[in-house]
């Protein structure tokens, strides 16, 4: 698989992976309570490191802005702190740089949870649907998703397409007089 076309690139990174799954290691038990509490205590340098670039500030901007920068490191920065392990200092930059992109991927991901929440009929007629377009028509007609999360992932279904799912699923609830789709309108 290509990684570029992986979902949560950003926040599903191997460097972070210790980070990410340490509350499952320790339910699994795969993680020793010594290094789990190692694991945390970084976390935790790394979440007040940022807070101290977030609230400290150099020239009118805020040393995190700066780290945001083209060609700025960590290591860079003044008053960086020379005691954070590398791999530590790399984390809060890469955390800096992206925080913004990482957070639109958070965004996204769950407004897909909240679309696998929408079931579609199974007597759904996507034919009678002719707004949509032939393609997706047509490929939904054949693989007949069980979800509008699952026919956002349909190749070839734009998020126009589900946007119109969402809008006929959502009139045919009220014509049938049932409860409103989950999520509501917001898709």
């Amino acid at each position: 698989m290509f990684t570029s076309r992986a979902e949560n690139r950003l926040t599903l990174r191997q460097d972070n992976a210790i980070y990410r799954m340490l509350l499952q290691s320790k339910y699994l038990g795969i993680q020793s309570e010594n290094k789990a509490s190692i694991v945390l205590q970084e976390i935790n340098w790394m979440e007040r490191e940022i807070a101290h670039l977030n609230t400290t500030y150099l020239e009118g901007v805020s040393l995190a802005q700066w780290l945001k920068r083209p060609g700025v490191s960590y290591k860079d920065l003044p008053g960086a702190r020379s005691d954070l392990p590398p791999r530590l200092a790399e984390q809060v930059e890469i955390r800096v740089k992206y925080a913004g992109y990482i957070q639109r991927e958070q965004q996204q991901t769950a407004r897909l949870a909240r679309l696998e929440r929408w079931v579609l009929p199974p007597d759904f007629d996507v034919q009678a649907i002719k707004a949509l377009r032939f393609e997706a028509r047509e490929k939904l007609a054949r693989i007949r998703p069980a979800t509008l999360g699952q026919a956002a992932r349909v190749s070839g279904v734009t998020p126009a397409d589900v946007a119109l799912l969402a809008v006929w699923l959502q009139r045919g609830r009220r014509a049938a007089g049932g409860p409103p789709a989950p999520g509501g309108a917001d898709i």
